[in-house]
């Protein structure tokens, strides 16, 4: 049962990570290409490609956090629409009712409360990791480790063990054989 949930975890993984990545990509090319056709669609030199880069980074950056957590809930429907490895994700109501076909409006309350449990785990996450670096180098400084990748890291961990604990602990969500 732990190597199907893993790997119901692991698609849904790889769809949100897809996701927001190509999403976040494409508006930050489009904003990227709006502003080098504002600004007159000038010869592309090697300083004006730099800086087409900053900007690209840029506006990526800042479109991947938004686009990370709309694919986590893009991506919740499929946790429970999918058979993998023999089992399922099973999706109940308030009053324990089967929920046979899952739309957008049920997985609502799930991901808010997966959602909320994965960002703590993300702060226990961090908390853990500048302990490590206090106990190994004598001084937290997080500003040598702290960037956008060392959190993509930490949400997908947290989600997989906040989806462990979901499935264990939520009446509403069940692993079971399909």
């Amino acid at each position: 049962m732990r190597q199907a949930l893993f790997r119901i975890w692991l698609r849904w993984a790889v769809w949100a990570t897809l996701f927001s990545l190509m999403g976040a990509f494409v508006v930050a090319f489009g904003m990227t290409l709006a502003f080098y056709l504002l600004k007159g669609a000038v010869s592309l030199e090697d300083d004006v490609l730099n800086a087409l880069g900053g900007i690209l980074l840029f506006w990526f950056s800042v479109c991947w956090s938004l686009a990370l957590p709309l694919g986590t809930f893009l991506g919740m429907k499929q946790l429970f629409s999918r058979c993998v490895a023999g089992y399922r994700l099973q999706l109940f109501t308030c009053s324990l009712e089967r929920v046979e076909k899952v739309q957008y409006s049920d997985v609502i309350k799930a991901w808010r409360k997966w959602l909320f449990l994965t960002i703590w785990g993300v702060a226990v996450g961090v908390l853990i990791i500048t302990a490590v670096q206090i106990v190994m180098q004598g001084r937290a400084d997080m500003s040598l480790w702290f960037h956008s990748y060392v959190l993509y890291i930490l949400i997908m961990l947290s989600s997989l063990a906040t989806l462990a604990l979901m499935v264990r602990r939520c009446p509403s969500i069940v692993l079971e054989r399909c």
